[in-house]
């Protein structure tokens, strides 16, 4: 029991890795094989930009993610101030 309370401990570690390169690779082997070179090569670049991106992309989707709350907030504010002037000038006169 102990080699296979090693092997899942393995997987559920590496299983990202694991994922990642197990589909890429199927898929670049099935390219290779079928003659579509093209295809591997994309497949490659592709499975290699993905997990370059998951290994050292977090602190940019951080910053980019940061970014967008902070261009909502500002459109909700925008949006905030033009209704409020909008009902402001737009109020009915009082008799």
């Amino acid at each position: 029991m102990g080699i296979w309370s090693s092997i899942l401990e393995f997987c559920r570690k590496w299983k990202p890795e694991l994922r990642l390169y197990g589909i890429g690779g199927l898929l670049f082997v099935c390219a290779l094989l079928t003659g579509r070179f093209a295809a591997g090569l994309i497949v490659l670049v592709g499975t290699l930009a993905m997990d370059a991106m998951r290994r050292w992309g977090e602190p940019w989707r951080q910053l980019g993610e940061g970014e967008t709350e902070r261009r909502k907030q500002e459109r909700q504010q925008w949006w905030e101030e033009r209704v409020a002037s909008f009902f402001q000038s737009s109020s009915p006169p009082e008799t």
